[in-house]
């Protein structure tokens, strides 16, 4: 299991955009709008998994884990 996938998705339609919008706890200030809930859940996901290589490469992520083996 990576990363990306121990993070907690949430997808919420938002009036405001009139789009469906994807966020991660774990990441705040990231967010997906789409027209659909799916395309909204698998965008975020592939930011969130952007975000976790470009910290692996940085070496963010050497000596931290993002969340712990309980999951949270």
């Amino acid at each position: 299991m990576t990363d990306a996938e121990r993070c907690t998705y949430r997808v919420q339609w938002s009036q405001e955009d009139e789009q469906f919008l994807g966020t991660v706890a774990e990441f705040p200030s990231l967010s997906w709008a789409a027209d659909s809930s799916a395309e909204a859940f698998s965008g975020i996901r592939l930011i969130v998994a952007d975000v976790l290589a470009d910290m692996a490469g940085a070496g963010a992520g050497e000596n931290s884990r993002l969340v712990g083996p309980e999951g949270g």
